[in-house]
This record gives C-alpha cells, structure tokens and sequence, in this order.
C-alpha cells in the first residue's frame, strides 16, 4: 500500500514538480508572455513575461492601425539549431466575447523568435483585439 502511494507521489511529482515549464516528452517552454490588447487596441503592450531563455519581451501590431493582429518578439538565448519547425507556439484569448487566438511562429533564431498572434470572435470571424497569453515551447 505505501509502495503505490510512494509511486503515485513520483509521477505528481515528476508531472508538477517543474512548475509547469516542462511537457510529456521534454518540450520546455523558453518564453511566455501575456499582452494587454484592449487597454489601448492600436499600442498592445506587455503585461508580463518570463520563460527559462528569454530575457525580454515586446509586442507590436502586424498592420499598424488595425488591431487584432499583434506580433510577440522574444529575445533571449536560445539554442544555436533552433528553427521554426522546432519551435511550438500557443496562444489563448482572456476573452468574455467569444474571443479566440491562433499563432504561428514568424521566425526563430539563436537570440530572437517572433510569434505572429491573430484575435478573433469566433460567432462572427470578426478580428477583434484581445488581451492574450503565449506560450513559446521548443521541440524536439
């Protein structure tokens, strides 16, 4: 009986211990930030960021004038090989209007990745600005 305690306790562990920055399968996430896009929909600016290899975080509007689109730029160290196809970004809308996000990675190099986020309402495909989270892992 406390064996499988013991073993329920290593996996909870293992799944928890990192505080959230490691998936199944060894991704990390090595940036993450949360853009305010509504205080000011023309200028997002960011409220918060971190991640094990950024050091900094800006955002800026894809089409100037026209919210809804914004890029994120991390800038940090990150690994020598990494490419756009190694890097896994996630984006979520803190919505209450049906909001929702979708990203793609712009471009990934040794001190920079830029993250494309789009914000819509999902009931009328409206691009809409939106306060955000993204999340930027790094693959295998």
């Amino acid at each position: 009986m406390i064996r499988r305690y013991l073993s329920v306790g290593a996996v909870l562990a293992l799944v928890f211990g990192a505080a959230g920055t490691a998936l199944a399968g060894g991704g990390q996430a090595i940036a993450f930030a949360s853009v305010d896009g509504l205080s000011t929909p023309t200028s997002p600016t960011i409220r918060a960021f971190g991640g094990s290899s950024t050091k900094s975080a800006t955002v800026s509007l894809n089409n100037p004038g026209s919210p809804g689109e914004v890029v994120v730029a991390f800038v940090g160290k990150f690994p020598k090989s990494i490419t756009t196809n190694s890097v896994i970004p996630v984006a979520t809308a803190e919505s209450n209007d049906f909001g929702v996000a979708n990203a793609y990675v712009v471009s990934a190099s040794k001190t920079e990745i830029d993250v494309d986020v789009a914000t819509w309402v999902s009931n009328t495909t409206t691009e809409s600005a939106e306060n955000l989270f993204v999340t930027v892992y790094l693959g295998h």
